[in-house]
């Protein structure tokens, strides 16, 4: 690239030649003054002072013009580059609008030679998206294959195994949760299986099998309440008392207050029967001189009827009980039973 002459000489050359006349205007001063001064022992300090004032005023304002001369040739420098890149933009304009265009007719090309092999890759996404489940993506790219290539009759098709599949996989969740919930019925786990019920009708409303979950569930609480209540009266007439006590604990949790209510009777009767139990166990332990046991019946006994008349006697009887069994009468005396405590 050649080398651009240098702008504004002359300026710097007159800048130059008057800087050299100050300078030697301003030392013939300082020479003057130093002599007067020195030699004579006139008072010349005031010509030194001039002379070198001067100097340092002639050098800055040479500086000052170096400075504005460079900037400004830094600023036509500048000038130039840009004009020399906008020139060469503008000699590659058209070039590059030949290349995109051929770039574009290429890829159109290039898409009509593989449309065969985009196709196969699009339709191979589809069926690995309806294998995951994804339904959204899988119709999101059937809708592509269709727009794109404009196979209508294949997307069709297409369209129809992912709604048969995605069929397939919500019967399939329903059976499965049909089957959690016959087991938590088996189980008479009704607030699990209730829980479970709520969760597949908000899933699945439209169902037949899911509606009549509800009401089904209704049913067999109904049901298994009834077979409880045959039981209870049956136990009840054979005097089975430990296990009319269980079946009255569990009945606990179905029967409204007008069926408690008509129950009263029997389970007091029941009730009464386990305390005769109890105190006949009691009495005969404490005969056998068995202490342990003893106290293990009188714990019962206070845990089953706290406010009966048996249990203010077998409280009144623990410290000796305990005194017997070998134990500290200020001790705690714990139930069998997991989690029954009486100190």
């Amino acid at each position: 690239m050649p080398l651009t002459p240098q702008r504004f000489g002359w300026p710097r050359q007159f800048a130059t030649v008057l800087l050299v006349i100050v300078l030697l205007g301003a030392s013939v001063l300082v020479g003057i003054g130093l002599y007067r001064s020195l030699a004579r022992g006139d008072d010349g300090i005031w010509l030194v002072v001039c002379g070198v004032g001067s100097m340092a005023l002639a050098l800055f304002l040479f500086l000052l013009v170096l400075v504005c001369l460079k900037q400004e040739s830094n600023t036509y420098r500048v000038h130039d580059s840009l004009l020399d890149l906008l020139q060469t933009v503008n000699a590659l304009r058209a070039p590059m609008q030949t290349i995109a265009s051929e770039a574009k007719i290429s890829d159109a090309a290039r898409s009509l030679a593989h449309r065969d092999e985009e196709r196969a890759a699009l339709r191979a996404a589809i069926q690995e998206e309806t294998y995951k489940a994804n339904w959204e993506a899988a119709t999101y790219l059937l809708n592509q294959m269709e727009q794109r290539f404009g196979y209508g009759e294949e997307a069709e098709r297409l369209r129809q195994q992912i709604t048969d599949s995605r069929q397939m996989a919500i019967e399939t969740k329903i059976e499965q949760a049909l089957a959690r919930i016959d087991e938590l019925l088996e189980a008479t786990e009704w607030d699990k299986a209730r829980v479970e019920t709520e969760r597949l009708v908000r899933l699945f409303p439209a169902d037949e099998r899911v509606r009549v979950l509800p009401e089904r569930l209704k049913q067999r609480r109904e049901r298994h309440k009834r077979e409880l209540l045959i039981e209870w009266d049956e136990v009840v007439a054979r005097r089975e008392v430990d296990r009319a006590i269980q079946l009255l604990h569990e009945l606990d949790q179905y029967l409204t207050p007008e069926e408690g209510t008509q129950l009263r009777d029997s389970a007091r009767e029941v009730l009464k029967d386990k305390l005769l139990n109890l105190a006949v166990q009691f009495k005969l332990a404490v005969a056998d001189r068995r202490w342990n046991d003893a106290l293990d019946v009188g714990l019962e006994i206070i845990e089953e009827r706290p406010n009966s008349k048996m249990a203010a006697e077998v409280k009144a009887l623990l410290p000796k009980l305990q005194e017997r069994a070998g134990m500290a009468t200020d001790a705690v005396v714990i139930d069998q039973r997991p989690g029954k405590a009486l100190s």
